[in-house]
């Protein structure tokens, strides 16, 4: 299913409007065999070999997304690739705002939201979140994306649910000060894509551990 995400934030980032796959999830396919050889179980014919299959691939994917002992951010950050290089001239470039005068109030007005290394409910700028929402409660029509980010640092998975938490929790808070949920078109977390900053070190770190918000011309 493809996803209709506007990029427009506050730091003098353009607007691009992008057709992009939701962020990729994990897929596990496994076969009989290939149970039986690896967890040293036989699978019974019928329901029971369906239910066996059923509880592995929970266990696995449970494994996988929710052990922060697996996947909790570790020290080591990824060198930057080409496509790094690629968002980080992108959203160098002056913003073109192709939807009129409120999208543009919105681009201006509109923060990002930082925050610390591997959190995602302690915004280090709640200030500028603050600001958001009045800006919000002040022009009731505009609807719009959330979207979370997260830096380099620690593996890819864990840094894609990072940044899906952020994303939930920034909604979670306008939607408890409220901002009506059907104005949010998508609260999604993009992990490490889209970068604005590419950096190895703390203060570009810093700067791509954010949620940003964009505009949605309906």
């Amino acid at each position: 299913m493809l996803v209709l995400q506007q990029w427009n934030c506050k730091q003098s980032h353009p607007l691009v409007v992008l057709l992009v796959p939701p962020p990729p999830l994990a897929s596990l396919t496994l076969s009989h065999a290939s149970i039986e050889a690896h967890w040293g179980v036989s699978v019974e014919k019928g329901g029971e070999r369906n239910a066996m299959i059923r509880r592995i691939v929970f266990i696995v994917t449970a494994m996988l997304f929710t052990s922060t002992g697996i996947f909790a951010q570790t020290e080591s950050a990824r060198e930057s690739g080409p496509d790094v290089a690629y968002w980080v001239a992108f959203w160098s470039r002056p913003p073109v705002f192709l939807f009129g005068p409120q999208q543009e109030e919105f681009f201006k007005n509109m923060q990002g939201i930082l925050f610390p290394y591997d959190n995602h409910d302690e915004p280090v700028n709640p200030s500028a979140l603050d600001s958001d929402i009045q800006w919000l409660k002040d022009h009731p029509n505009v609807r719009f994306y959330i979207g979370g980010y997260a830096s380099s640092r620690g593996p890819l998975i864990y840094n894609l649910a990072l940044s899906q938490r952020r994303a939930d929790w920034v909604k979670q808070v306008l939607i408890s000060r409220g901002i009506a949920e059907n104005r949010i078109k998508v609260a999604a977390g993009w992990g490490e894509m889209y970068p604005v900053c590419p950096e190895l070190n703390d203060e570009c770190w810093a700067k791509n551990k954010v949620v940003r918000f964009h505009y949605s011309p309906d």
